[in-house]
């Protein structure tokens, strides 16, 4: 990936940064490792984690992209602004309306949570391990550990999660990440594998809702009806079959009218009779 700026560039505007925030990024690293011990003991709140995070994107945002990376990147004036929209979906999905709840537990998701978790921490002693110097280095408190630790703590949220708080990290880890070996930091080579963990976590809540659907339109099985001999003979009411049947008039000119006479006076027989009144009714004349 070509990027419109020297490695060197891209390490001033860390040396510049760190040399003037320094209290903030240890305050945060130290902030972000407390809660993620509380995440991980079960002990945490979900509208604390949220607001932790919205700070750690507005401030990427508004210090690190607004105040430092637009010397050598006009494109960090819409990276800031995405930023902040991070930061306000935070607020809102997780401070105000709750919808964003995080619990841990003993899965794979979880797992993957923990590593990356550990990995956002250990961020800045990877990078001098790789051969950074302070303050020349990406440390903490800047876009690829906010990334790291987002995507850690979007694997622990409870499903159905807000989809919406997922698109921006995603789309930082895949554009972070191409631009790791180009600038010389290797430790962002595991944006990747951050990416992959949340698309394998946001397709998983569109297979569960198809899922759902489908047993929602599936109508549901017939209800066995009581088997019927229909081999045998058909029984009637003895209460109504046992009456006589009418008998035709005689005598009467009339030869039409007779039966049907004789039919309105006959009493109401049941279902049953049918059968017997058909056997017994003489043919008209």
């Amino acid at each position: 990936m070509r990027v419109p700026f020297t490695q060197q560039q891209f390490l001033d505007v860390f040396g510049a940064y760190n040399s003037t925030a320094w209290p903030v990024v240890i305050a945060l690293w130290l902030a972000t490792f407390a809660f993620g011990v509380r995440l991980v003991s079960g002990r945490a709140r979900s509208a604390t984690l949220s607001a932790l995070a919205a700070i750690h994107w507005a401030w990427s945002g508004l210090v690190y992209h607004a105040l430092f990376f637009t010397d050598i990147n006009p494109a960090a004036w819409l990276f800031a602004g995405v930023f902040l929209l991070e930061a306000i979906a935070f607020v809102w999905l997780g401070v105000v309306r709750r919808t964003l709840v995080c619990e841990w537990g003993r899965t794979a998701r979880h797992a993957a949570a923990g590593v990356l978790l550990a990995y956002s921490l250990a961020y800045p002693f990877l990078v001098l391990a790789s051969g950074h110097d302070v303050p020349r280095a990406p440390l903490f408190a800047v876009p690829c550990p906010t990334a790291l630790f987002t995507a850690a703590l979007l694997l622990t949220a409870v499903r159905p999660a807000p989809v919406l708080v997922f698109v921006i990290p995603l789309l930082w880890a895949t554009l972070a990440g191409t631009a790791a070996i180009a600038l010389g930091v290797t430790a962002d080579l595991m944006l990747f594998v951050a990416a992959l963990c949340l698309i394998g976590y946001v397709a998983s809540f569109h297979r569960s809702r198809s899922a759902s659907e489908t047993r929602a339109l599936t109508p549901p099985p017939p209800v066995n009806a009581p088997s019927v001999d229909v081999k045998g003979p058909v029984k009637n009411d003895s209460r109504v079959c046992n009456m006589p049947a009418p008998t035709p008039a005689i005598g009467n000119t009339d030869s039409a009218s007779a039966p049907t006479a004789n039919l309105m006076n006959a009493p109401t027989l049941g279902t049953g009779c049918a059968d017997s009144w058909s056997r017994n009714t003489p043919p008209r004349a």
